[in-house]
């Protein structure tokens, strides 16, 4: 009997598990419900803030598909929450707390250039921003070439 209580305790001893302090690593479950809250987040922020998104009518064309406006969106938000939190990834110390992003979009759909403001392209923060932001690809459009300002507010692991 007594050893069964004991057997009985320890395993709810250990499937309890242990706290974790702010300072420990985290597990990859606690990572992706970190970012799914962060992506939740930003999605209301997005919803309240306006983006410099040219008219849809102006992007349109009869003779094609026309710029994607909602399509670029949701691209652009999953790009953003990436560089958002490259100042946690990075190891060099970040004071700014937010980037502008100028991307021109080709027509083939892929990102033909990129401008940083806020934040230096040379340093670390910088790379990773553009590199989150340069991979975005949209659905390939008709007309003239798409530039496209985002903000991205960038969250550091003191803001949890």
């Amino acid at each position: 009997m007594r050893a069964a209580l004991l057997c009985g305790f320890a395993l709810m001893v250990a499937s309890c598990g242990s706290s974790q302090s702010s300072g420990s690593v985290k597990t990859p479950q606690e990572r992706v419900a970190e970012q799914e809250a962060l992506a939740i987040e930003e999605e209301r922020r997005a919803a309240s803030q306006e983006q410099n998104y040219p008219d849809a009518d102006l992007a349109d064309d009869d003779d094609g598909q026309a710029y994607d406006v909602p399509h670029a969106k949701r691209e652009l938000t999953r790009a953003a929450r990436g560089a958002a939190d490259c100042p946690n990834v990075v190891t060099e110390e970040v004071t700014a707390k937010e980037a502008v992003v100028r991307l021109t979009f080709g027509t083939d759909g892929k990102v033909q250039s990129a401008e940083l403001s806020g934040v230096d392209r040379e340093t670390s923060v910088g790379r990773c921003v553009l590199n989150a932001m340069e991979g975005v690809v949209v659905p390939k459009f008709t007309g003239e070439p798409v530039q496209v300002d985002w903000k991205i507010s960038f969250v550091s692991e003191g803001d949890e």
